[in-house]
């Protein structure tokens, strides 16, 4: 219950969209434990991978602090020691080819190439990392997930999975994970993802991931068009935030973000959207009927929206709620 709409969705925030402070801490710890855990594999496993944890990285959602309910997945690049190994361009922009330096000295990667018996097989490696997680007390399931990236698998006690993704860092620069397109790697980096969302977070003092996670709420909301991508929606958000000089104008409040969101949102969804790693180019690659599908969403959300301002102007609260409610659904708050 609430008696403004900045209210309602200050609430909305809080019991809806952001995680809760408590789960996150448990989150972090039982991540680190994780990592602990696969640090020890190179001192007991017999069919090993070379894991130089100087390599790991956190990224994601849950890293960036742009995730919202429910807190169901945690994404962690594992570092592989490539010393042995080579990498050159593939046909396409983004993919590569991980090949052995010495035919003659292939160390622990014997197992793992191609038909070549030179290029590296990243679902052999991503096979070999999900026998040996396998093997760990208090994890369950690991399996490759559906993109064949990452090693997927849940923790007994906590109802979060873990997506491994085993990972290169190259002398380049970049990272080379699993592309999931046969024996290609992809290059990488979510550094500059992460490094996109605290400079502009930080321009803002500190406000833009809250909008971000609201409007990713919006975006998830059942039986309405959506975004399929949350990363593609992060980032565009972000371009918004970033060629903007201030935020929280005088009407200032998250109803005002909200509403200049959508419309951004509306305007920007048949654009181009650049990769921030600089790696990949276009990364808006939906359907022209889906982004048209978009378009008409943030119309009609933005329609129910300004109707929903000029109710509450007059003071016909409970008319600017349920308006407000057609926009962010069942669970935006009721007036009272």
């Amino acid at each position: 219950m609430a008696r403004t709409i900045n209210g309602a969705l200050s609430n909305l925030v809080e019991t809806e969209v952001n995680l809760v402070t408590s789960r996150v801490q448990v989150a972090r710890r039982s991540r680190d434990h994780l990592l602990n855990q696969i640090k020890r594999f190179n001192e007991n496993n017999i069919e090993k991978l070379d894991f130089a944890e100087q390599y790991n990285l956190h990224y994601g959602s849950f890293s960036r602090r742009t995730k919202i309910k429910p807190l169901d997945d945690i994404d962690i690049m594992i570092g592989l020691n490539g010393e042995k190994l080579v990498w050159n361009q593939a046909n396409a922009y983004n993919e590569a080819i991980i090949s052995v330096q010495n035919s003659l000295d292939k160390g622990i990667w014997s197992q793992l190439l191609n038909d070549d018996n030179l290029s590296l097989n990243p679902t052999k490696v991503l096979n070999r990392f999900k026998k040996m997680l396998g093997n760990m007390s208090g994890y369950q399931n690991p399996h490759l997930n559906r993109r064949q990236q990452a090693v997927t698998f849940q923790m007994i006690s906590n109802e979060w999975n873990f997506d491994l993704v085993p990972c290169f860092y190259t002398q380049s620069g970049v990272y080379l994970i699993p592309s999931g397109n046969g024996g290609y790697w992809m290059q990488t980096d979510p550094r500059k993802d992460q490094i996109l969302a605290t400079e502009v977070n930080q321009q803002h003092n500190g406000r833009v991931l809250e909008i971000i996670r609201l409007i990713k709420y919006w975006n998830n909301i059942e039986r309405k068009p959506s975004i399929p991508s949350s990363y593609l929606l992060e980032v565009m958000l972000l371009n918004f935030y970033k060629s903007r000089s201030s935020i929280w104008n005088p009407c200032g409040s998250l109803q005002a973000e909200f509403e200049a969101c959508l419309n951004y949102i509306k305007n920007n969804i048949h654009s181009y959207v650049g990769d921030p790693k600089g790696i990949e180019g276009n990364i808006n690659r939906l359907e022209r009927n889906v982004q048209n599908d978009i378009f008409s969403r943030c119309e009609n959300d933005m329609r129910e929206i300004q109707l929903g301002n000029n109710y509450e102007n007059i003071g016909n609260k409970e008319s600017a709620f349920q308006c407000w409610k057609n926009a962010l659904g069942s669970e935006f708050p009721s007036y009272g």
